[in-house]
């Protein structure tokens, strides 16, 4: 099991096949799409180039859905899924 970031309250690991029931039809697609990115590094590297970030051979990407923050955990916000890229010298999340 992966262990969760500290600024995380809660989230679950992404994955290629959710345990959600069939009606949350968003949650189970953004598992899916999130879980692909660690896998299939081509896809990784055109999704991420986007927002400037580059994937290397030694790049990791973690992928969480349902995720609470622990700051501003006030409101009831929370986002779609996370995605933490490590490169080595410095952490990336989105």
């Amino acid at each position: 099991m992966t262990d969760l970031p500290d600024f995380l309250k809660q989230g679950e690991p992404a994955r290629l096949f959710p345990v959600l029931a069939d009606t949350s039809r968003e949650k189970r697609m953004a598992s899916i799409f999130l879980s692909l990115l660690p896998q299939i590094p081509p896809l990784a590297t055109a999704v991420l180039s986007t927002v400037g970030m580059r994937v290397g051979k030694r790049t990791t990407i973690e992928a969480f859905t349902e995720v609470v923050l622990k700051e501003g955990s006030d409101t009831n916000d929370r986002p779609d899924g996370l995605l933490i890229v490590s490169t080595g010298k410095t952490t990336w999340s989105a």
